[in-house]
């Protein structure tokens, strides 16, 4: 009780006294599908002419109508900067008006709109780890040139309801002086931003893949100009938040044979989960002996570890206030700080993720611990990849009531 009303406190001062944010932004989906995983040439290893001309790229004017309605006020919008940094000429100058169209589209529904520069591992020579792996190389010269141009290209639209994140999940910063290279790289892309864009609102992350570690780590006095967010990704912890994730990564391969793990921790029995899993694993006859032992011994590791941490609402709620007293030790308005991503899988079509009440109550607690501070947020997403989808189901361009209702949004 006492910690409530210290937290109720809190928020009402933030109400009264906070300034204005950088940008008025609340409740958000990110919009994955429009700007991502371009098209490839036939029997290429680089992008087509056209990358992002198909279907797949063209979003129904349904599901955008149906996510503003649901209450949604701005859009995440990812966007692949290979394709950007490949392309010259004629070729480049189309991406941009292609996306300064779809700013405009989205714009047309009453969203606000997040450019996010989000790239993706499809072709090696622009994934994530190659844009930041050399401070003073050419690739990241160019991604500093791209940035400015890009923010020049949304000055350009003169909305006042546009921000520009910098770099999805930067692959760096897991050393001392990867932090102190990423704090550079990242005043060199505000820098060529502000250039070209002064008043355009900014997101800054820090490294580590954007979780609070890299936030944490990140020197925010070059970048509080007042005109700038502070962003994180929340998906604490993987266990849950990615359970039967198909993930060739070896941190969370284990958890493809992961599903109905509950939360809050302490509502589920140990023993019935593992049981699933360990039918999975069995199940999978592509397995070697020796590979099968260590699913099995990573996975018992990573159950164990869950159940121990207890996770519930109060976990949440510790996580972020470690954001808050950041903020306040820095002077960062808490309603500048942008929880970029978060969401967890969910069990429908042929996928088995979490269970719908373990879920439902988990976006609930984030969300409300998120409002409660004055942060706004972006669920992830509403297309993309499938467990995580907003989508009631394949095929459909309604949205998931269930996942509506648990955002605290209209179902």
């Amino acid at each position: 009780m006492k910690r409530f009303i210290v937290l109720l406190a809190a928020t009402l001062a933030l109400t009264r006294c906070a300034p204005a944010a950088a940008i008025e932004l609340h409740r958000g989906v990110g919009l994955h599908g429009m700007m991502n995983w371009a098209e490839r040439a036939e029997g290429s290893a680089i992008y087509a002419d056209e990358p992002f001309s198909g279907e797949q790229f063209d979003i129904p004017d349904e599901i955008l109508a149906n996510v503003a309605k649901a209450g949604f006020d701005f859009i995440r919008l990812t966007v692949d900067p290979g394709p950007f940094l490949y392309f010259k000429g004629a070729k480049r100058d189309a991406l941009d008006d292609a996306l300064a169209a779809n700013v405009r589209r989205l714009s047309g529904y009453g969203l606000a709109v997040v450019v996010d520069l989000h790239p993706n591992r499809q072709i090696d020579r622009f994934k994530p780890e190659a844009i930041v792996a050399d401070e003073h190389g050419g690739l990241f010269d160019r991604y500093v040139a791209l940035a400015g141009r890009t923010a020049k290209l949304l000055a350009g639209l003169k909305s006042e309801r546009l921000a520009f994140e910098l770099l999805n999940e930067p692959q760096i910063g897991y050393t001392d002086q990867q932090i102190e290279q990423w704090n550079r790289m990242q005043k060199r892309l505000h820098a060529a931003v502000r250039e070209n864009a002064p008043d355009l609102p900014i997101i800054v992350t820090g490294g580590r893949s954007g979780g609070t570690g890299g936030l944490f780590d990140l020197d925010p006095a070059p970048f509080n100009d007042g005109n700038t967010l502070f962003s994180f990704h929340y998906y604490r912890p993987h266990t849950f938040t990615h359970q039967g994730v198909k993930s060739d990564f070896s941190s969370i391969r284990h958890l493809r044979y992961f599903s109905y793990v509950p939360y809050p921790a302490a509502s589920g029995s140990p023993e019935a989960v593992w049981q699933g899993i360990k039918l999975a694993i069995d199940a999978d006859n592509s397995l070697s002996p020796g590979a099968r032992h260590e699913m099995v011994t990573a996975s018992r590791k990573a159950l164990g570890d869950y159940f121990a941490s207890g996770l519930d609402r109060s976990v949440i709620d510790a996580d972020f206030d470690e954001v808050l007293d950041w903020a306040r030790a820095n002077g960062v308005d808490p309603h500048n700080i942008f929880i970029g991503e978060f969401g967890v899988t969910r069990s429908y079509g042929d996928f088995a993720g979490a269970d719908p009440l373990s879920r439902g109550a988990w976006l609930k607690d984030v969300t409300e611990a998120a409002a409660q501070r004055g942060y706004s947020w972006a669920y992830w997403s509403v297309l993309g990849f499938g467990e995580f989808s907003l989508m009631d189901r394949y095929g459909s361009n309604d949205l998931h009531a269930p996942t509506l209702q648990a955002l605290g949004l209209k179902p």
